[in-house]
């Protein structure tokens, strides 16, 4: 499969021309699935009702005509001429394929990839970007948190491997970064803060004030000052990286638009270059940072222990002046705590720290519910979580009632007493014996239900060991989504790729094969040019069709 995700489908089009036939047996699934209808506004009466309802549960809920609220937020962000441009079309995405798979070859040419990661990285049959945008409800106003989906667009593959062969880069260059909290949580576990200012620094809008020249020129004087490599020529390093960053063409509702400057969010490049730009400015002020007790930052959220009040705003202040583009914000604690991420840290008496799980405002205790259509695998590691973030962030004298609370929240979700108690213990890992890593090759299949899943999973695991040694099965069952609304415009069934698709021939012949290809792209390939047009007959169960192959994006 190289990688590729070959889906079974409920669809099935046939496509006769001339006596044969053609159609699709698989195909991408739509994300999402149902949609949210805009209240009437003719029935204004309804509309208040629902209004008074919504104050009367929580005065500080605002009720959105969605999707157009969401349209008109997105929009004010568009506006912004100083990053992004209205164009009359977006880019063509083989325009853009070519142009990376150019680059490609030169690397390939030069023997500084091999043949299969040349063919694993090249672009084929992808698709305009899309702009889409997710409520920060936790946040007054409900602002939107802009998303770039590239999942499947041209430069994807091509960020996707420049983002693995930067990280040890980054993680040189970036040395007040945190992995993650559970390192926050072990850096305070010894620290006193008697005497000492706790609060959180926040850069405004990160992602999209990075200036990529600036940020890529500073990775690549890095690298040649500290004789770093990554593999491949500093020129060629540089013209990929702006190639996948730099004046991304997409489209929001029909139109189209381009990123002037800025890193695009859900690009695979995004955090790692957010991450150098930031870093190029905490170079400038080393002495400063050094000189605090703790400063730690995770993306665009930095938490400071300074000495006093003083010092962290004269720090801050000084940060504001770096650089014209970047505005970092301060918060300070609030009657002895401070959240950061996921913890709650809070001050002692005697200077110690008291740490326990933090949750937003949002936060309603709904989980995965445990009479939910899914595999058990899923409730078990969903209480083995939980219950491992609590041991790990949690300080001795909060993590009892950390555990209750989830106890108590995981039982109003339905899960029995009995199961929690098992699969909240922590795993024993034990010393694994050092053996040759195997090669994890993975199934998708649908699931039904947790007796006959277990069966099959047993059955394959043990065929696959007696087949292929080194091979381990990662076995992935795929339940039905629940309808949300969709987010992103839908993509045109002809513009999917990535199909299993069968000919037929007049004869009674049939052939079965995958495609990275386009749908059009594949019809028009399959069926012959003097046939003009194709009708699918309605079954029942497969739609009418008809079609001019002199045109496939009529399919």
């Amino acid at each position: 499969m190289n990688g590729k995700l070959y889906l079974r489908s409920h669809i099935v089009v046939d496509c006769q021309a001339g006596g044969a036939s053609f159609r699709t047996l698989g195909r991408i699934p739509q994300r999402g699935g149902g949609t949210f209808e805009n209240l009437p506004r003719s029935d204004q009466g309804q509309r208040a009702r629902l209004e008074t309802s919504v104050r009367e549960l929580d005065p500080s809920l605002e009720l959105m005509d969605y999707p157009n609220a969401l349209i008109n937020k997105m929009q004010l962000i568009l506006n912004d001429s100083l990053r992004f441009k209205k164009e009359e079309r977006p880019d063509n995405p083989v325009d853009v394929e070519q142009s990376v798979n150019r680059k490609l070859q030169v690397l390939l040419e030069g023997n500084f990839i091999n043949e299969a990661t040349f063919k694993s990285l090249r672009s084929i049959e992808t698709q305009v970007p899309q702009l889409y945008g997710f409520p920060k409800l936790h946040m007054p106003g409900v602002p939107l948190r802009p998303i770039l989906s590239m999942s499947n667009s041209p430069q994807h593959k091509a960020a996707k491997w420049l983002a693995k062969l930067l990280k040890p880069i980054l993680d040189r260059i970036a040395q007040f970064c945190l992995k993650d909290s559970f390192e926050l949580a072990g850096l305070l576990e010894t620290m006193n803060i008697r005497d000492k200012y706790l609060c959180s620094f926040d850069v405004e809008s990160l992602f999209t004030n990075v200036l990529l020249d600036e940020c890529i020129e500073f990775l690549l004087s890095y690298m040649r000052l500290h004789h770093l490599e990554v593999g491949i020529p500093e020129s060629e390093l540089e013209q990929l990286l702006l190639l996948c960053t730099k004046n991304v063409s997409f489209a929001f509702q029909d139109s189209a638009y381009r990123q002037i400057d800025g890193v695009a969010m859900s690009s695979p490049l995004g955090p790692i270059l957010a991450d150098i730009f930031i870093a190029k400015l905490e170079q400038q002020v080393t002495e400063r940072l050094s000189s605090v007790q703790l400063y730690k930052r995770y993306v665009d959220d930095i938490l400071l222990i300074a000495h006093n009040q003083l010092q962290a705003q004269r720090l801050i202040g000084h940060m504001n002046s770096l650089h014209p583009n970047i505005h970092f914000s301060m918060e300070g604690e609030n009657q002895n705590s401070l959240p950061f991420l996921d913890i709650c840290i809070r001050r002692n008496a005697d200077g110690s720290i008291q740490r326990s799980v933090h949750r937003k405002s949002t936060w309603t205790g709904q989980y995965l519910h445990f009479e939910s259509f899914v595999p058990r695998s899923y409730k078990q590691s969903l209480v083995r979580t939980l219950f491992d973030r609590a041991r790990r962030i949690c300080t001795e004298d909060t993590v009892q009632e950390e555990m209750a609370l989830l106890e108590t929240t995981l039982q109003l979700n339905g899960y029995p007493k009995p199961f929690i108690a098992r699969f909240k213990q922590p795993i024993d890992i034990g010393i694994r014996p050092d053996t040759v890593s195997k090669k994890p090759v993975f199934l998708r299949l649908p699931f039904k239900g947790d007796d006959v899943c277990q069966l099959i999973h047993r059955r394959l695991v043990s065929s696959i060991a007696r087949t292929y040694n080194a091979v381990v099965p990662v076995i992935l069952f795929r339940t039905f989504r629940i309808p949300t609304p969709c987010v992103k415009q839908p993509v045109p069934e002809s513009a999917k790729s990535n199909l299993i698709c069968e000919y037929r021939c007049r004869c009674g012949a049939s052939y079965i094969g995958r495609t990275e290809r386009q749908l059009r792209t594949r019809v028009t390939e399959y069926i012959p040019n003097h046939s003009t047009a194709a009708v699918v007959i309605d079954d029942g169960s497969v739609a009418k069709l008809t079609f001019d192959t002199t045109d496939p994006d009529e399919v």
